[in-house]
C-alpha cells in the first residue's frame, strides 16, 4: 500500500472559540468563590483577594490573545473592532468616576502604599477595585445573551446555598450561641454576601415555582439569621418590604393577599417570639441558656452598650470628612481619622492591654459606609459610590415597565441592592459582595432596554500583539508579587501558632522568613505581630522569674530583650514606611524604649502616639505609669 493512501485527518481546532469557553469558565470560578474558604495558613485572611485578582488578571490576557487570533481570521480592512458595549451609560461612567476618584485619593493619601494595597483583612484597597473594574468589563464583554446571564445567576444562588448549608450544620453543632460563618469566616461578611443573594434567590423561586428553589431560599434565610448580624437583619427587613411592594404594584391584583400574608406572617412569628422570649417563664429559661443571642437582641442595655462604639466611630467619621472633604484621608485610611478624632469615650479604665490596645477604641472601618467612604474617599467618593447603586436601579425599575420576561429578577435585584445599602449602614464592603454587586450591575446595565453600544475604529492585530506583551509583563509580574503576598501570609500564620506552642525562637524566625519576601500588603502586619508577641514573651518571662526560681533567667531575659530590639527596629521601619500616621506603631516603640532602658526615646515615641490620637486616656495613662515605674 503506497503512502499516498494514508491521511490522517486532525480535526481543526479553533483556538479563539476555546479561549472564549476558557474566559466564560474562569468567570463562572470568580462567581463561585464565596464558596472557597480562606482556610489554612496560606490562605487565610487574603486568599480568596489573591485568586480573584490573579485570575481577573489571566483572562484580561486570554482576552488580548482572543484578539489577536481574531485579526488574523477577519478579512483586511474588517479587523476586530474594541468594543466598549453601553461604556457611556450613566451606570458604568459612576463606576469609572468612582474609580478615578480612589486613584486620586490613593495619590493624594496620607499613607499612599497602604491605600494602594489596602487592610489584609478587608481587601478594598485601589488595586482590589481596578480588578471590580476589569472584572465587570469582562462581564459585559462576554456575557452576550440572556442565557449566559441566568447561568451566572443560577450558579450564584447554588453557590450561596452551599455556603448556607455550611452555615446550618455550624448552628446546629454549637447552636444560637454561635455565630454562624460557614466559609467566609467571619459572621457579618457571610451576612452582606447571603443578603445580597437571598432576594434575587427567592425571584427565581417565585418565577419558577420550583421545589428545589423554594429549599434554597429558606436555607439562606435561616443562614443569614444565624449570623446574629444586626445589620444585616434590618436590610433583609428592608428587602423584604421593597419586594412586597413593587411585587403588589406590578403583579396581578389576585396575588395581592398572598404577597401580603407573606410579608405579614414572617414579621408577626417575629413579635411573637419576642414576646415568647420577653414575657414568658419559659422564654426566660431560654434567655439564661442563650446569653450571648440574648444581649445582642433582646437587652436594650445590651444594644445600647454594644453599640457606643459605632457611634464613635461615625462621630468621628463625620469629624474626619469635614476635615479632608475632597477626597478623604485615602482609601482604607479610616483609622487615621478615626485615631485622630477619637474622643476618648470608650476608654473606661485608661489603661492598655498587653498589645497597646483596647479593642473597641480602635477601629479601621466605619461600619457605616457614609462615614467610612465620606472619610476616606471625600464627598467626591461617596457622591460616585451612590451612583452606582442609584442607576443600576433606575434601569431595573424601567425594566419593570418595559420587559416582560424580568420582571421578577428586576425585582430582586432592587430589593438585593436596597437591602445591601441599609445593611453597609452598619457594614461595609468585602471582596465576595464586591464580586456580586460587580455582576449585578453589570446585569442590570445588560438589562437596560435603551442602552447602547459604542464601538471603536477596527485595531490591527499589531496593536493587539503589543498590548498582549505589555499583559504578559505586568501578569508576570503580578504573579511574582502574589506568589511572594502569599509565602509571607503564611509566615504571619505560622509565626502566630508558633508564638501560641510556646516556641518563640521558632515563630520568630517566621517572622523573619516573612518579612525576607518584601511583601507590601504583609510586611506592616508582620512588623506590628512581632511587636505585640515580643511585648508578651517579655511579660511571661518577668512573670515566671518573678514568681519562681530558675536558673535559666538570665538567658530568657536576654533572648527576650533581643526580640524587643528587633521589633523596635521594625516598629520604626513601618513608621517610616507603610504606616507613618499607625498610632500603636508609636505605643509599641514606646513601651519597648522603656524596657531598653531608653526612656528619652520612649517619651518621644508616647509623645508621637498622642500627635496623632491625642484624646486617648490610655496613652496617657500608659506614659504616666512608665514615668512613674522609672523613679
Amino acid at each position: 500500500m503506497q503512502k499516498d493512501d494514508f491521511e490522517l485527518a486532525l480535526p481543526s481546532l479553533n483556538l479563539s472559540r476555546i479561549l472564549e469557553k476558557i474566559i466564560m469558565g474562569g468567570i463562572l470560578f470568580i462567581l463561585a468563590l464565596p464558596v472557597l474558604g480562606d482556610y489554612g495558613l496560606t490562605l487565610f485572611p487574603l486568599g480568596r483577594d489573591v485568586i480573584f485578582k490573579l485570575i481577573v488578571e489571566f483572562l484580561i490576557l486570554a482576552v488580548f490573545l482572543k484578539k489577536i487570533l481574531d485579526s488574523r481570521e477577519s478579512p483586511p480592512g474588517q479587523e476586530n473592532r474594541l468594543d466598549f458595549s453601553k461604556i457611556l451609560s450613566p451606570l458604568a461612567l459612576s463606576l469609572l468616576a468612582f474609580f478615578i476618584v480612589m486613584t486620586l485619593a490613593t495619590l493624594a493619601s496620607v499613607q499612599p502604599e497602604f491605600s494602594l494595597w489596602g487592610n489584609i483583612y478587608k481587601n478594598q484597597g485601589l488595586l482590589t477595585w481596578i480588578h471590580y473594574l476589569l472584572f465587570f468589563v469582562l462581564l459585559l464583554t462576554f456575557l452576550k445573551n440572556p442565557r449566559h446571564w441566568r447561568i451566572g445567576l443560577y450558579l450564584m444562588i447554588w453557590i450561596a446555598t452551599a455556603v448556607s448549608l455550611i452555615a446550618v450544620f455550624q448552628l446546629l453543632q454549637n447552636g444560637m450561641a454561635f455565630r454562624a460563618f460557614s466559609t467566609l469566616n467571619n459572621s457579618n461578611y457571610l451576612a452582606s454576601y447571603l443578603l445580597l443573594i437571598s432576594p434575587v434567590s427567592f425571584a427565581f423561586f417565585l418565577e419558577k415555582k420550583s421545589f428545589l428553589l423554594g429549599i434554597s431560599s429558606l436555607l439562606q434565610f435561616i443562614a443569614l439569621i444565624s449570623t446574629q448580624a444586626r445589620g444585616a437583619i434590618l436590610g433583609i427587613i428592608a428587602a423584604t418590604l421593597v419586594f412586597a411592594t413593587l411585587y403588589l404594584i406590578y403583579q396581578k391584583k389576585a396575588t395581592k393577599r398572598k404577597v401580603l400574608a407573606f410579608v405579614a406572617v414572617p414579621f408577626l412569628t417575629l413579635l411573637a417570639c419576642y414576646a415568647l422570649l420577653v414575657f414568658t417563664p419559659q422564654g426566660e429559661k431560654i434567655q439564661r441558656k442563650l446569653p450571648a443571642f440574648t444581649n445582642r437582641f433582646l437587652s436594650i442595655q445590651g444594644f445600647l452598650s454594644s453599640s457606643a462604639p459605632r457611634l464613635e466611630a461615625w462621630r468621628a467619621g463625620l469629624k474626619g470628612i469635614l476635615e479632608k472633604p475632597l477626597l478623604g484621608y485615602g482609601p482604607e485610611n479610616f483609622f487615621v481619622a478615626y485615631d485622630q478624632f477619637y474622643s476618648g469615650f470608650l476608654d473606661h479604665t485608661g489603661s492598655l492591654e498587653k498589645d497597646g490596645s483596647l479593642w473597641e477604641s480602635w477601629f479601621d472601618k466605619a461600619h457605616n459606609f457614609i462615614f467610612d467612604i465620606g472619610a476616606t474617599s471625600g464627598l467626591l467618593g461617596l457622591f460616585a459610590y451612590a451612583s452606582m447603586f442609584i442607576f443600576a436601579m433606575y434601569i431595573l425599575f424601567k425594566n419593570l415597565f418595559t420587559l416582560q420576561g424580568t420582571k421578577l429578577i428586576s425585582i430582586g435585584l432592587i430589593s438585593s441592592l436596597v437591602g445591601y445599602l441599609v445593611q453597609n449602614l452598619l457594614g461595609f464592603d468585602t471582596t465576595v459582595t464586591g464580586i456580586c454587586l460587580m455582576f449585578f450591575f453589570a446585569y442590570s446595565l445588560f438589562l437596560d432596554p435603551r442602552g447602547k453600544t459604542y464601538t471603536t475604529a477596527p485595531l490591527r492585530q499589531g496593536i493587539w500583539l503589543f498590548g498582549f506583551i505589555i499583559v504578559t509583563f505586568f501578569f508576570a509580574v503580578s504573579l511574582k508579587i502574589h506568589f511572594d503576598i502569599l509565602k509571607a501570609n503564611y509566615q504571619l500564620n505560622r509565626a502566630e501558632i508558633l508564638a501560641q506552642k510556646g516556641r518563640m525562637d521558632d515563630a520568630f524566625g517566621a517572622f523573619e522568613k516573612g518579612l525576607a519576601y518584601h511583601s507590601p500588603p504583609i510586611n506592616p502586619n508582620l512588623r506590628r505581630r512581632y511587636a505585640v508577641i515580643s511585648l508578651a514573651y517579655y511579660d511571661a518571662v518577668k512573670k515566671h522569674c518573678e514568681s519562681a526560681v530558675d536558673e535559666k533567667c538570665e538567658q530568657l531575659f536576654a533572648d527576650s530583650k533581643k526580640y524587643l530590639a528587633r521589633a523596635l527596629v521594625l516598629q520604626q521601619e513601618n513608621a517610616a514606611k507603610e504606616w507613618p500616621r499607625f498610632t500603636r506603631n508609636y505605643i509599641y516603640a514606646a513601651q519597648i524604649s522603656h524596657i531598653l532602658g531608653d526612656y528619652e526615646n520612649s517619651d518621644i515615641f508616647f509623645k508621637k502616639a498622642l500627635e496623632l490620637s491625642p484624646h486617648r486616656a490610655s496613652i496617657s495613662t500608659e506614659w504616666s505609669r512608665l514615668k512613674k515605674a522609672r523613679e
